[in-house]
């Protein structure tokens, strides 16, 4: 079992470095960092290495890599999901909003709330969340927004793929315009771009609250 482990992690390291494409020295201060923090965390080597290999697909690099992986497997101590999962989440949320906008700490924490609110399986909504992710970037629709609409669209469907999707159905409304969108807008005194503006302001809850006003 312990020359299964060091193979695996051996394995995970190559992906890493096919990616990465270090020098011999980079890529041992990457495995001493995944050894650290899988002893720190309490998380396997091997699934520490697995989370660093899908962050280093999505373009994390460095310090702020090893700092989301430390993220996430703190994450997966509290039991919020897989490592893999946890670092599609992570990662998505950075590329679309900004490593400037949204740490790792709080992409974790607001997939966390949402697991616990919702009634669904975590790696569903990990697996789906990346096709949404950037459009609500976009549209200015904040990541702790987009987890709690979907959360509650989970109340009712129990599956966060069609929460998902579904969701992306409204922010495709917003993102999409139509001819007969804009004359029904029009006979409201709206506009898209007016829409648009207010969800960046209010947010998505506050601009369909006066949608729903306005057209009743």
């Amino acid at each position: 079992a312990g020359v299964k482990m060091a193979m695996d992690f051996e394995k995970s390291m190559t992906k890493i470095q096919t990616l990465v494409l270090g020098t011999g020295e980079e890529m041992d201060a990457y495995a001493e960092a995944v050894k650290r923090i899988s002893s720190v965390t309490a998380v396997s080597a091997t699934e520490t290495a697995e989370g660093l290999y899908f962050l280093t697909s999505a373009g994390l690099r460095g310090v702020n890599a090893l700092e989301t992986l430390t993220t996430v497997n703190k994450g997966v101590a509290l039991g919020l999901g897989e490592s893999t999962d946890l670092a599609r989440v992570a990662a998505a949320a950075q590329n679309a909003y900004g490593a400037e906008t949204i740490t790792a700490t709080q992409a974790i924490d607001a997939f966390g709330m949402a697991v616990r609110t919702g009634m669904f399986e975590s790696n569903e909504l990990a697996e789906s969340l990346g096709t949404q992710v950037g459009m609500a970037a976009e549209l200015g629709i904040s990541f702790e927004e987009l987890l709690a609409n979907i959360s509650t669209y989970t109340k009712t469907t129990g599956d966060a793929r069609s929460a998902t999707t579904g969701f992306g159905g409204v922010m495709m409304a917003f993102a999409k315009e139509t001819s007969k969108g804009e004359r029904a807008l029009a006979k409201v005194n709206m506009t898209y771009e007016g829409l648009r503006a207010q969800l960046q302001d209010q947010g998505l809850a506050e601009t369909l609250f006066s949608l729903k006003d306005a057209f009743a």
